[in-house]
């Protein structure tokens, strides 16, 4: 069986396609007064800064996540003094080493002392959410629909934060001065919530909101797809369902899902996203390959002959020869073709001659295609790539329109699911003046005033520092600027031209060229450590970074990396006493689609031990961000 009755001429198309052009932009312009094709011409708003700001934190919430976790709680107080406490300047700019309080007037300088002012005026208008990585198996039985495992995209409540009446009604924290606007405070007043108005407690809040995420998501992370969901899907789905093999996202719309779209985004504010991960984006369409995507999210893959070890399902069909050099060829499909293709037919003809196809029956070993490494390097390995293209998340931060549900994928005269084709026929919710209530039109919302350039994504993922700066004692300072995206990401993944790349940067479960070979001292790279053997069931890291405090494995808990005999460097025994990451190309893909709204930084913090320190934390990555956002807030 492997893959079905998909034309072979549409999965030869990789799924970095889509409606949009080479540079990002959609076809004829990039936004409104748009035709049923989609074709639409761009109207920007004049940029009008209000003051607000949408804080969401986009965070993995899979094993091994709550050492960044807890990372990220104890920074994060730095992100929110830095919006609603600016430091107070001399009027040369010097920092008087006072921060501002926002609870002042204007007239008394915020409280900043005589002979200086706040560095701009304080925030006094933000909402502060949290959504997690995890969305379940998009119709396969990998995190399949149970606790924590399917989040939905929704905002994800904390249970520990000081402030649990307005998390309670909102789901996010409400930080509202009394010079908040009338419509803020009036629908605070109507909700029966009193607005945070104690920097301090906001600070908790968020650091308990982090805590709370946990690490017990789904293994399959969803980061890009689960902001999509809840930003900017016009008619988000509930569950995605299969139907003799093929899947189906149903006519339901997840209606407590816009209920809290429409609390938190607001049309004015300066939306600023957080992301934070350790592992690359794994967002499967599961209507992909004509509506066969979801088998790559299954333990065993439909018609697979080759079982893995120990029950743990079926491994997938191999890619053809061409794949492994050439994977934008028209040589380079899947073997999993063979038994569906039309026999005479050059292409299925050229499949069944193929030699890889001809290796355990065109399907991988079984050691050979671990679920906890399949989404890397797909189109190479397995000639398809199942994943929703990069254009669409990049457009939904970027343009003024996207498709609804139904536009994603065509069929043709069969009934056949053409590829992913994002015809933009919906005004996208992050730049509609208003939102529907459920039941509402999803897709014909009025124009909103925000801007892209009201919109900025910070990647906090796996890039050793030194791809980021070079002091690493002064990150601020020393920011490479603008990125220098080739030794990141290489110099065209678009076009699979990973020339320039760092070797730290290549996914791979084989120990990479140019790094220090397993056996070499744990300490043999100031990045990473070293290579290790990982029995074709983990990837090489990215970066690496000691722990505050060293953690026992016991119990095969899957959140510590050193259970059982493994080679890793981040692990003493069964003591682990470092942290680590791999590499997230897709995720900072989209940040460099954004332009200058984009922003990276490393899960790798540079140093734990001084809290004061700029190079503390997640604090160059946060100054980075409000560097973005303090130009466009209002003065």
């Amino acid at each position: 069986m492997g893959l079905g009755c998909a034309k072979i001429s549409t999965v030869l198309e990789t799924a970095d396609g889509g409606a949009s052009n080479d540079d990002g932009s959609a076809p004829n312009g990039n936004g409104d007064g748009g035709d049923d094709d989609g074709t639409y011409v761009e109207n920007w708003p004049e940029l009008i800064p209000s003051g607000k700001v949408d804080l969401l934190f986009v965070i993995d919430n899979s094993a091994s996540m709550g050492d960044k976790q807890s990372v990220l709680a104890n920074s994060a107080a730095t992100l929110i003094d830095g919006l609603v406490r600016p430091p107070c300047l001399s009027p040369s700019g010097i920092p008087s080493g006072a921060l501002s309080d926002p609870r002042q007037s204007k007239a008394n300088r915020y409280g900043c002392p005589a002979g200086t002012a706040p560095a701009f005026m304080p925030v006094n208008d933000m909402h502060v959410g949290a959504i997690s990585s995890s969305l379940g198996g998009f119709g396969g039985d990998v995190c399949a629909y149970g606790d924590r495992t399917n989040d939905h995209g929704r905002l994800f409540t904390s249970t520990s934060a000081p402030d649990t009446v307005a998390m309670r009604e909102f789901q996010f924290f409400p930080w509202a001065l009394p010079s908040a606007t009338v419509e803020t405070l009036t629908r605070l007043q109507n909700a029966s919530v009193s607005p945070i108005t104690d920097a301090n407690i906001l600070k908790q809040d968020v650091q308990a909101l982090v805590n709370d995420m946990d690490q017990t998501g789904c293994g399959l992370e969803a980061q890009l797809e689960s902001l999509y969901h809840f930003l900017s899907a016009p008619d988000p789905w509930v569950n995605v369902k299969t139907t003799n093999g093929l899947a189906d996202y149903g006519t339901a719309v997840d209606t407590d899902l816009l209920k809290q779209r429409k609390n938190f985004l607001r049309p004015d504010s300066f939306l600023a996203i957080v992301m934070l991960t350790d592992e690359d984006d794994s967002s499967p369409d599961p209507r992909s390959i004509g509506g066969q995507g979801w088998a790559f999210s299954n333990t065993s893959f439909p018609g697979s002959i080759v079982a893995r070890p120990t029950g743990l399902g079926t491994t997938a069909p191999r890619a053809t020869s061409a794949c492994a050099t050439d994977p934008v060829s028209g040589a380079c499909t899947s073997c999993g073709f063979v038994n569906s293709c039309i026999t005479g037919d050059p292409a299925c003809e050229a499949i069944k001659a193929d030699p890889s196809c001809h290796i355990n029956g065109g399907y991988y070993g079984p050691t050979e295609d671990s679920l906890n490494v399949r989404y890397h390097h797909m189109k190479q390995r397995f000639g398809v790539d199942p994943q929703y293209p990069i254009n669409r998340y990049v457009d939904a931060l970027t343009h003024s329109r996207v498709p609804a549900r139904s536009n994603e994928h065509t069929t043709d005269g069969d009934g056949r699911v053409e590829p992913y084709d994002g015809i933009p026929r919906c005004r996208n919710p992050i730049f509609a003046g208003s939102l529907p209530d459920p039941g509402g039109d999803y897709c014909k919302l009025p124009a909103g005033p925000r801007r892209p350039e009201q919109v900025a994504l910070l990647v906090i993922g796996g890039v050793p520092n030194q791809l980021l700066y070079t002091d690493l004692e002064n990150p601020v300072s020393s920011r490479i600027t603008p990125t220098a995206w080739a030794p990141i990401l290489g110099a065209n993944p678009d076009g699979y031209n990973y020339a320039g790349i760092d070797p730290h940067m290549v996914q791979s479960v084989e120990p990479r060229a140019g790094l220090p070979l397993p056996g070499s001292a744990d300490n043999s790279d100031p990045i990473h450590g070293r290579e290790w053997n990982t029995d074709n069931d983990d990837l090489q890291y990215a970066c690496t970074f000691t722990l505050p405090s060293p953690k026992t494995c016991t119990g095969g808990d899957p959140s510590c990396d050193c259970n059982g005999p493994t080679t890793s460097p981040v692990c003493s025994g069964s003591v682990q006493t470092k942290g680590k990451a791999y590499p997230t190309p897709r995720e900072f893909r989209v940040a460099k689609g954004m332009g200058e709204s984009g922003i990276i930084g490393s899960i790798c913090p540079i140093q734990l031990d001084d809290p004061s320190a700029a190079n503390y934390g997640y604090r160059p990555s946060f100054d980075a961000l409000l560097r973005r956002i303090v130009p466009f807030l209002e003065q």
